[in-house]
């Protein structure tokens, strides 16, 4: 979203000390092969080993093709905005109708984790949030990465920690959902896309939230659980954080969580 209110949120969440942010140059992603049917093709993959909220453990490859992703990388540039009305929303339901297809081989890790593990409901959509909470935190501005030196002191200390950890010249500072697995950096918008996504194609009945006021996107899942929700037309969305481990469904940061200023810009139902 917006590069002040994003800082301030990452800011304040790091002084949390009962929670955790990480910013490190350790996630990789390689480039290796994938057998598909008869044929081998090159591909994008990133092994993930996580644990969700409760403790529990995951393990599963993040992969996309390399075609698919030289063909979306810049898909973002051919979207149209509306002349009025719901920006983020159509833009959002663009990138999902666009990567969705290309996600296949990263929602096959899904189905199969949850053969396996037989979860419910809500312990597949805790499994999906939880990975890409894992997945340490990046800046995604509009404008270009400048030297930390160039950025006030929130912003400094970390990017004097990880120099790697922004992505820069990103047309509305989003990255589609391809394109953040092909280098996993992402911001709030990055991740919740993505999420969305997945929970959609799981026929999950998921928002994505937004806030001009915060400056910030979280999800929202109409699933029974505790916690602050969002009424939109008629159907309650448990509000879900996404920018770093350990959030759990239904929290968000004090001082961010006043329903009052956040809107349903997008529901896959």
């Amino acid at each position: 979203m917006v590069l002040k209110s994003a800082v301030d949120f990452i800011t304040n969440f790091i002084k949390d000390n009962s929670r955790q942010v990480t910013f490190t140059t350790e996630d990789v992603v390689e480039e290796t092969i994938y057998v598909e049917g008869l044929d081998t093709i090159p591909v994008f993959s990133s092994q993930r080993n996580w644990k969700d909220n409760y403790g529990n453990d995951y393990s599963g490859s993040l992969t996309i093709r390399e075609r698919d992703f030289f063909n979306l990388k810049d898909h973002i540039k051919r979207y149209a905005p509306p002349k009025g009305g719901n920006f983020w929303g159509s833009l959002y339901d663009y990138i999902d109708r666009t990567d969705t297809p290309s996600l296949d081989l990263v929602l096959s890790t899904f189905a199969a984790i949850n053969a396996e593990k037989q979860l419910n409901q809500m312990e597949f959509a805790e499994m999906v949030v939880s990975c890409i909470q894992d997945i340490p935190y990046s800046f995604v501005f509009e404008n270009q990465c400048y030297p930390a030196s160039y950025y006030e002191d929130s912003i400094k200390k970390i990017l004097q920690k990880c120099p790697e950890c922004c992505i820069g010249n990103v047309l509305y500072g989003i990255q589609n959902p391809v394109s953040f697995l092909h280098n996993l950096k992402g911001d709030c918008d990055t991740r919740t896309v993505l999420i969305y996504s997945i929970l959609k194609h799981f026929n999950y009945d998921v928002a994505i939230v937004n806030s001009d006021f915060y400056r910030h996107s979280v999800i929202g899942i109409n699933l029974p659980a505790s916690g602050l929700t969002k009424i939109h037309n008629g159907k309650k969305y448990i509000l879900w954080e996404t920018t770093a481990k350990f959030f759990e469904v239904g929290y968000l940061s004090p001082g961010w969580d006043d329903v009052n200023y956040w809107d349903v810009v997008l529901t896959s139902k």
